[in-house]
């Protein structure tokens, strides 16, 4: 058993308290020298309490004592074991969002990414058993937070996420699914890709990316998000709507078909996006069901810094109420 969980603390705190100690010792004495240049002894004794000595000293280790106390509180002092559970992480997630200019289309207000901002956060909350990394992709996909089970940092990187955010604009969903694919197969356990994008695909390499994920047994969930009718795509670059190379204003539509068959043939399931809560709560019950959680207990030892600080506090306060008692 090692007493202190913050060794590194106790060492500088010692240091400090030895720092302190010598210092004290120093002023001290140049007080006293500074006081009988200027003072006789006989006219000091009738000047300070008669037991001032006694009182500075008292107040000298009362003060270096609750110091001590505080270096023990911060470095963590433990002893005696205490049982918790861990979970045992049910299985690795990719989330995989589709940050194309299409996806600033507004025919689901105020527009798809938006919706799937709020949906992501959720999911994350409702996954807490498993480890979410987050990709962005477009003609290529970036990984924009590695596996964690920190929701906090997972909302940080889905509120950056813009559209056309990264230097490759298109959407190709076969370099998404591998490049997801290739990073979860580094890490052991279930694995599972989201990916959410309206459908619409430039690459045509999809069967490639599908037989690579069933291969390694990835399933993949796959979100559709817009309507069939479509929007136009406004780019906020040339201020204008986007144009083919005909010059035709693009109108994005949800294309269902790819997502269907890419659920198909993972094993996975297509969901059309309703709402952020519909959406997070449908991945929420197919990964759960289809990943068991599981945990496990541990031990560790029982943190005791909040004795240490309390002792700390009340030396403080005595020694600053036997100052209060000479001034008076």
């Amino acid at each position: 058993m090692e007493l202190f969980y913050y060794k590194k603390n106790f060492i500088f705190g010692i240091l400090l308290i030895s720092l302190v100690f010598f210092l004290n010792i120093f002023l001290n004495k140049r007080r006293n020298n500074i006081t009988l240049k200027i003072f006789d002894e006989a006219i000091l004794k009738r000047i300070f309490p008669k037991d001032i000595t006694k009182i500075r000293k008292i107040k000298d280790i009362l003060f270096l004592t609750s110091i001590f106390m505080m270096v023990f509180a911060i470095s963590g002092p433990q002893w005696g074991i205490e049982y918790s559970e861990k979970p045992i992480y049910a299985s690795n997630v990719a989330i995989v969002v589709d940050t194309s200019l299409s996806m600033s289309a507004k025919d689901i207000k105020p527009s798809r990414l938006e919706n799937l901002k709020i949906a992501l956060k959720s999911i994350a909350e409702n996954l807490t058993s498993h480890r979410i990394a987050l990709f962005a992709f477009q003609d290529k996909a970036y990984l924009q937070c590695p596996l964690t089970d920190d929701i906090d940092a997972i909302s940080y990187f889905v509120d950056i996420l813009s559209p056309n955010m990264l230097p490759f604009p298109g959407t190709n969903i076969a370099d998404a699914i591998l490049t997801a694919s290739q990073y979860l197969l580094q890490y052991n356990g279930e694995k599972n890709i989201i990916l959410l994008t309206d459908g619409e695909d430039h690459s045509k390499k999809v069967d490639e990316a599908i037989k690579f994920a069933k291969e390694n047994g990835i399933k993949i969930i796959t979100v559709g998000i817009g309507t069939p009718e479509g929007d136009l795509i406004y780019d906020e670059i040339t201020k204008d709507y986007k144009k083919d190379k005909n010059g035709k204003t693009v109108i994005s539509k949800l294309d269902e078909k790819t997502l269907i068959k890419i659920a198909k043939e993972t094993n996975g399931k297509y969901i059309r996006y309703t709402s952020p809560t519909y959406t997070a709560d449908e991945i929420t019950k197919y990964i759960s069901k289809s990943n068991i959680e599981k945990t496990q207990k541990i031990q560790k030892y029982k943190n005791r810094f909040q004795y240490f600080l309390l002792l700390s506090f009340l030396l403080f306060l005595i020694e600053f109420n036997i100052m209060e008692r000479v001034k008076k």
